[in-house]
Order: C-alpha cells, then sequence, then structure tokens
C-alpha cells in the first residue's frame, strides 16, 4: 500500500467525520493537509502520466529506456492478467461440482416434496 493510498483513503474517512470534530485540533489540521497533499499528487501523477501518452503519441524514440521499461511492464501486465483469468476460470471450474450437487440436491428435495403432496392429496 503506497503512501498516498493510505492518506487517500484516510482523507476519505476524515473529510466524513470532520464535521464531528473541532476544526482547530492539530490532528485534524494535520491529517486534512495529508490528505490534500495526497490528493494533489494524485493529480500531479495523472498529468504527468497524460503528457507522457501524448509524447509517445507524437513519436517514438525520444526516450528508448523508458519506452522499453514500459513495453516490459506492459508484457508483464498481459501475462499477469492472463494469470488472473486462469485463475478466476479455475475458481469458478471448482464451484461448478457443487454448484451441481447443490441442483441435484435441490431436485431431489423437490422429488420427495411432490411425493409428500400426493401423499396428501390421495390420503
Amino acid at each position: 500500500m503506497s503512501k498516498n493510498d493510505l492518506f487517500g483513503g484516510l482523507g476519505i474517512l476524515m473529510k466524513g467525520l470532520s464535521g464531528f470534530m473541532p476544526q482547530d485540533d492539530p490532528d485534524v489540521k494535520l491529517t486534512s493537509a495529508q490528505s490534500e497533499v495526497a490528493e494533489l499528487e494524485q493529480q500531479e501523477t495523472a498529468i504527468y502520466a497524460q503528457i507522457g501518452r501524448q509524447t509517445l503519441e507524437r513519436g517514438r524514440g525520444a526516450f528508448p529506456e523508458l519506452e522499453s521499461k514500459l513495453q516490459l511492464v506492459q508484457t508483464n501486465l498481459l501475462e499477469t492478467q492472463n494469470k488472473l483469468k486462469s485463475a478466476q476460470a479455475e475458481k469458478d471450474m471448482k464451484k461448478a461440482p457443487s454448484m451441481l450437487a447443490l441442483a441435484r440436491h435441490a431436485a431431489t428435495l423437490m422429488q420427495k416434496a411432490r411425493s409428500s403432496v400426493r401423499n396428501v392429496v390421495a390420503g
């Protein structure tokens, strides 16, 4: 967990609680300032990312080392996303037999219920 995630999450919590806390409390001021700094850092990072994407769109080759690192990260990301899909499919497949067993059990219960109803109606 990054510092920004921690302060961002804490900031959201503090924003919700700030109405109940004294605004002149040093801890409230500190947490509020930390939250604001984290929020602004996230905005800054997003703008840098946007600049980088636009720079790459205009022409590759200006930053060969970074472009190589980006390509490696993108390859790793694709492989990891495939692992995630595979793990999810495996999990779903493991659930399938238990769902089938549950469906069979429900069918058995329905048959017993129909028999019981027939016996009551007939009897």
